[in-house]
């Protein structure tokens, strides 16, 4: 009788062991998959500025600065890099003015940063 509860008693230590690493290993994955989405990106190299990331900031920049009306065509945008900052420059802009009337202008927006932090540079008047 001894012998077949000491048997048991065996099974059931090393069940009981397989399972608390089990969760171990469980619990070191969740860990290790939460640790590289907790938002630091300090040891990630900030990504540059994208194109259309650029274009929309510069357009609701226009928009502040153009409270009258603004208006761009896509045709007659242009994208371009300067020293590491993304250029936008809308020729042919439609400004409205303050009598209902509208003017046509060609604006420079220059955009600086990085992707997650994306900063104007400068912007060309709105005459």
């Amino acid at each position: 009788m001894a012998e077949s509860s000491t048997n048991k008693n065996e099974k059931s230590t090393k069940s009981d062991a397989g399972y608390i690493i089990a969760a171990g290993v469980l619990i070191a994955l969740i860990a290790l998959a939460f640790s590289s989405c907790n938002g630091d990106s300090s040891s990630k190299k900030a990504s540059p500025v994208k194109d259309s990331t650029a274009l929309v900031l510069c357009k609701k920049e226009a928009k502040k600065k153009a409270p009258y009306g603004f208006e761009s065509s896509t045709s007659d945008t242009d994208i371009s890099h300067e020293g590491g900052n993304v250029v936008v420059t809308f020729n042919d802009a439609t400004i409205g003015t303050a009598l209902g009337a509208n003017k046509t202008q060609t604006i420079r927006c220059e955009v600086g940063g990085s992707e997650s932090a994306p900063t104007i540079e400068g912007f060309g008047s709105i005459d």
